[in-house]
């Protein structure tokens, strides 16, 4: 008997050996034989062997060849980023779930055209129109026939509220799965803290979930299977053997334990589910691997091997995971320590929407832009490509972090970044010199993310803040001269630019660029002015000094010439084109203020226009309506330790209304802050030497 193989798993398991027969044993027989036998034993023995041969030849080899990750130099996109979210009132995933009620869908948008399509793109209208009357949309399973064909949107994205949604959706297409045959599905689990609430809402929906799966199994004679992975840094199999029984499989995912390292390799994770059910798969059964997670993945450089082993074995990749956010690869979640009630924003890596990070990080004086966070309105490139190359569907959920405008789906259709494998992106972006240099500049822009301007400054010592703000506005110039002249030198290309997410990017930021620039011009002689001659607050509340927008400024108060409503080619028109040789000076020549002022209103207003309902009009229009000229204006900020606070230097029965309000107000949140402290310092007594625990999320 031939020597058995066992293929090792990625999954803990136990190996078996087994014995050897060799050939001596019949050589030794045969040379005890006449002639005439030997050609009869012989001649039995070749045809043996031939057959041996011919079936060996059928046999399915699978080779993993690791490919290695190709990284583009062009760009950076996993620099972390500090981003201080505005206040979150909504918790995450703080859903009213009824788990009695039949499996239904609400009404969902798609998008994305399946990736192995050969039909020409059509118009987007249409195409919505074909997916709202064949995609099963509002569909409850305890009313509708179960034997009926239900068919899938392969390849797309699909916005549902919340993880009931997904899961109903999911269920339809294992039942679409279960009219052609056998079905595998794999529950692909994040096993970090920051999915236990979602885990617990998955495991509502299973019981009528299954019950109907039962229901229609009953039917059919083609089984239904289910199996559980738990992932974190190492991936864990928690149904020892595919099973139907529903007890089990609320078990293993009641049973996934905590992974308290705060990494997702979830790439990792599903290569080695897939070449764990390779051999179901062989058998004829149709494998879902279904990912439930709140990141992007931590093991992106896995991707492209991951996606070749699930399109080898034939497997569809469905994501539950989140929208990402705009342009970023990191943000911030709310987090609230159950003792002590302390808020923390904690980092997690939900992006970016596209291979590399395309937007550049402007340095900007608009409060509203500093400060938000906006959807993409996509998910996470790697998670996204892989159920696109998988012919999967990404189903997105809106967990209430994204604090910025919403963005409908169907706004982005046209708006589709690349999906592309990193080095097909970096062929792409070395052929298009207007795409590299938008990518150039963002990179530039991450690498300096310090340079913000500095709008609050403390009363207290201001001469000093100011002459350090003046060396760090001297940097910021640098850059956005720099960017601009970069920026023009290709502007020749923007009229050929045919991508309209290329285009929104190109207009927004030359837009945000020249915006700013006037505003850094206009922000240094109140900067002189202050640093010669400190201001005191006379509010009586007050205690610092801001930077404040004066109104009727803004780009978007500026009424349009007649001159400047023709475009020839580009927002500077023939009247720049004729300049085009002053425009290509070095970044230290003066800039017009009224050029700039006139460049970038043609540029925002074009992206508003053009791009109605994405994020780059939602960042455009915020450019507009911030003013362009700046005033100083009394603010409060939290003192330091052991300064006066500005109604201490008041006597108490001289206070005003407006003081003694906001002396309630402060010493309120002193009481908060005092309590927290107080939490902190009692349980470290009570529980000496152990840490506060932060979850990695």
């Amino acid at each position: 008997m031939p020597k058995a193989i066992k293929r090792s798993s990625g999954f803990s398991s136990s190996s078996e050996s087994q014995s050897v027969h060799t050939a001596s044993d019949l050589v030794a027989h045969t040379e005890e034989l006449s002639p005439l036998q030997n050609i009869g034993v012989w001649g039995s023995s070749l045809g043996f062997h031939l057959l041996i041969l011919l079936f060996c030849s059928l046999i399915y080899v699978t080779i993993d060849t690791e490919q290695p990750f190709v990284s583009v130099s062009t760009f950076v996109s996993d620099i972390d980023q500090e981003i201080v979210l505005t206040d979150l009132t909504q918790e995450m995933d703080n859903w009213d779930v009824n788990s009695d009620a039949p499996v239904s869908l609400v009404p969902t948008k798609t998008v994305i055209e399946p990736i192995s399509d050969p039909q020409p793109a059509t118009q987007p209208i249409n195409e919505m129109e074909v997916d709202d009357a064949s995609d099963p949309l509002s569909v409850a399973l305890d009313s509708m026939d179960l034997d009926a064909t239900v068919e899938g949107v392969e390849g797309k994205f699909v916005n549902t509220e919340g993880d009931v949604g997904s899961v109903d959706r999911i269920t339809l297409e294992i039942i679409r799965r279960l009219n052609k045959g056998k079905v595998l599905v794999v529950w692909m689990m994040d096993a970090s803290e920051s999915l236990s609430a979602r885990r617990e809402q998955v495991i509502k929906r299973f019981e009528r979930v299954y019950k109907e799966l039962d229901e229609l199994a009953e039917d059919k004679s083609e089984p239904l299977l289910t199996s559980v992975v738990a992932f974190g840094k190492d991936s864990k199999l928690m149904t020892p053997q595919p099973t139907a029984d529903f007890e089990q499989i609320m078990k293993a995912v009641k049973d996934i334990p905590v992974d308290e390292l705060g990494i997702e390799n979830v790439f990792g994770a599903i290569l080695t589910t897939a070449r764990e059910y390779r051999k179901l798969q062989k058998k004829g059964y149709q494998v879902m691997l279904v990912v439930l997670t709140d990141e992007s993945g931590n093991d992106t450089a896995m991707l492209e091997q991951a996606i070749q082993e699930v399109k080898r074995s034939e497997m569809a990749v469905y994501v539950m995971g989140p929208v990402s956010p705009f342009g970023r690869n990191e943000m911030r979640i709310k987090w609230v320590d159950k003792e002590t009630k302390e808020v923390l924003h904690l980092p997690v890596e939900r992006g970016p929407e596209s291979v590399a990070i395309e937007n550049v990080n402007v340095p900007i004086w608009v409060p509203e832009l500093s400060n938000e966070v906006i959807s993409s309105g996509f998910g996470p490139y790697a998670l996204a490509r892989m159920t696109r190359e998988s012919n999967g569907i990404y189903f997105m959920y809106d967990d209430g972090n994204i604090t910025g405008p919403k963005i409908d789906i169907l706004d982005m259709l046209d708006h589709t970044p690349d999906y592309l494998s990193p080095l097909e992106y970096n062929r792409m972006i070395e052929k298009n010199p207007i795409r590299k240099a938008i990518l150039v500049t963002a990179q530039a822009s991450l690498e300096t993310s310090g340079l913000q301007p500095k709008i609050k400054f403390p009363e207290a010592g201001i001469q000093f803040d100011i002459r350090d703000e003046l060396r760090n506005l001297q940097k910021i110039d640098e850059f956005l001269n720099r960017a601009i002249y970069e920026l023009k030198a290709v502007e020749n290309y923007r009229a050929k630019e045919t991508s309209e997410r290329w285009q929104a990017h190109y207009d927004l930021l030359m837009g945000q660029l020249l915006a700013n620039r006037i505003r850094l011009t206009n922000s240094i002689p109140l900067l002189n002015q202050m640093y010669s001659k400190p201001m005191v607050c006379k509010d009586g509340t007050t205690n610092a000094w801001e930077l404040a927008g004066q109104q009727g400024t803004a780009l978007a108060d500026i009424e349009e010439k007649p001159e400047q409503q023709e475009e020839q080619g580009s927002p500077s028109g023939k009247k720049n084109r004729n300049k085009k040789k002053q425009l290509s000076q070095p970044a230290s020549s003066a800039p017009s203020i009224d050029e700039d002022t006139e460049l970038a209103r043609k540029y925002l207003m074009r992206v508003v226009t053009a791009h109605p309902g994405t994020p780059w009009a939602a960042i455009a229009q915020s450019e507009l309506n911030y003013p362009l000229k700046l005033k100083w204006q009394e603010t409060f900020i939290v003192p330091p330790k052991g300064e006066k606070l500005p109604w201490d230097k008041v006597p108490l029965a001289n206070l005003s209304e407006k003081q003694k309000k906001a002396k309630a107000k402060f010493e309120r949140f002193l009481k908060e802050k005092k309590k927290k402290e107080e939490l902190k310092e009692k349980r470290e007594k009570t529980q000496p030497g152990k840490k506060k625990k932060i979850p990695k999320l």
